[in-house]
């Protein structure tokens, strides 16, 4: 319950902190709305700053996955710094303590959600959010560890280095970070990608062959008339027969994009894992 709590918070964060065009209201919204959208987004935020423990870190009060903190925390950090709007100035101690926690749990390459090899917390994921936490609010000395999170996020891309080759439904695409390099364990999915991406696009320009595979698996999701490949995963598992095809937001499996969704059900394949 405090989970899900937590994560309607954010949510309020998300389109309260947005600007007044974003409420419906085509960019001017009567005062009542308006005072109410302010009430909102200052109890959310008093909610989540409650929240923070001690040690700089946002932790889930209900997933075991996410009690370490490592992947809560940068999301938190960058939802309530995201959300400053008007006159409404960051706090400088809770993201200071939150910087103090990501250093200290981050490895020597900068990765996040490796602290415990038993229970990973989403490194990608993790990485990713706390490379925009630093480049928004790191210091100096910060530096090297940012060019660490680059270029470990650029190497987890699904790309030839790891034997995946162009024709591959995965190539271009990010996953969880499982393993050091990209496995298939890894998974692969539209969430971790745009995410990975976002960050690495507010570092420096991104890297053109990591731009062209990224443009290439997003061509594979969105049906491109040029993309021949089909979004399957030939050979991973085998379906029941009758199953019913699976569509995008539907696996019972880890969050996966499922680009056969529209396609009519002879051109699915019960052989095959939908990516």
């Amino acid at each position: 319950m405090k989970g899900r709590l937590i994560a309607w918070t954010l949510v309020a964060l998300v389109v309260f902190g947005s600007p007044p065009a974003l409420w419906g209201g085509r960019g001017n919204p009567g005062e009542k709305e308006k005072h109410l959208g302010e009430q909102v987004l200052n109890k959310a935020t008093a909610y989540l700053h409650a929240k923070q423990s001690a040690d700089g870190a946002w932790r889930s009060e209900t997933y075991g996955l996410l009690k370490s903190g490592q992947s809560l925390t940068p999301f938190v950090l960058f939802a309530l710094t995201e959300s400053l709007s008007g006159n409404r100035q960051p706090d400088e101690e809770a993201i200071r303590k939150a910087l103090g926690f990501l250093r200290i749990r981050s490895d020597p390459d900068g990765v996040l959600g490796r602290a415990d090899p038993d229970f990973l917390d989403y490194p990608n994921y993790s990485t990713a959010y706390a490379l925009r936490s630093f480049l928004r609010f790191g210091k100096q000395d910060d530096r090297a560890r940012i060019g660490k999170m680059t270029s470990y996020l650029e190497a987890q891309q699904f790309s030839e280095e790891d034997g995946f080759k162009p024709s591959s439904p995965a190539y271009g695409g990010w996953g969880f970070g499982i393993e050091g390099r990209p496995t298939l364990s890894s998974f692969v999915d539209l969430s971790h990608t745009r995410r990975v991406l976002v960050s690495l696009a507010q570092v420096k320009p991104v890297n053109p062959k990591v731009r062209w595979r990224a443009e290439r698996f997003l061509d594979l999701l969105q049906k491109s008339p040029q993309e021949k490949r089909p979004p399957l995963i030939p050979g991973s598992i085998r379906e029941k027969p009758g199953d019913l095809p699976m569509t995008a937001g539907s696996s019972p499996r880890p969050p996966s994009p499922m680009p056969t969704k529209g396609e009519p059900e002879s051109s699915q394949r019960p052989d095959m894992l939908f990516i």
